[in-house]
């Protein structure tokens, strides 16, 4: 949670850092994984999503685990995975609906890249709709993303941000409806 110039905090890593890599040598290998699994891939960088499945399954292997917690932690992932492929499936079906691949040739589909950055910033149920709402806006970004970078020439696209600074609010509404 340290921000840059925070010198407590940095010295505060520094030390935890280099002690939990110097207790690795004493540790038995299960908690030698998890602690360099924790020092390469700290929660507050990681993906919620990808840490909680590796957490399972390391709670899975210790010998001391409570059976009824695992079957609900596995149960709730999995869930929430059918939701998120639920969301993405919806995504999809409405880039394919909207036909881009031909009215916008030269755009590739990064619906799952979008998602992931959604599925990276909440992956809680009741953001659902959100996370529906926004990976479709994302989707068209990276789209508009790729006609700045790879199609349009610099006179073309003058006039394509001329155009967009000249939308109102009353069209962004509009615009902004085709998502729903």
């Amino acid at each position: 949670m340290k921000t840059h110039g925070d010198d407590i905090l940095e010295d505060m890593c520094d030390f935890s850092e280099t002690h939990l890599k110097s207790l690795v040598t004493q540790l038995e290998p299960s908690l030698v994984a998890q602690v360099n699994h924790c020092l390469n891939h700290p929660l507050n960088k990681s993906v919620t999503r990808f840490e909680a499945k590796y957490h399972i399954s390391v709670y899975e292997k210790d010998c001391s685990h409570d059976e009824t917690l695992l079957t609900f932690a596995k149960v709730k992932f999995n869930i929430l995975q059918r939701l998120h492929q639920t969301e993405i499936g919806s995504i999809t079906k409405w880039w394919k609906k909207s036909n881009f691949e031909q009215k916008v040739p030269h755009a590739r589909n990064r619906i799952v890249e979008c998602y992931l950055w959604l599925l990276a910033m909440s992956h809680l149920p009741e953001y659902s709709n959100g996370r529906i709402i926004v990976g479709k806006l994302a989707s068209v970004i990276a789209l508009l993303d790729d006609t700045y970078d790879a199609y349009g020439t610099f006179e073309e696209l003058q006039l394509f941000t001329e155009a967009f600074q000249r939308l109102t609010w009353f069209k962004v509404h509009h615009i902004f409806e085709f998502f729903l």
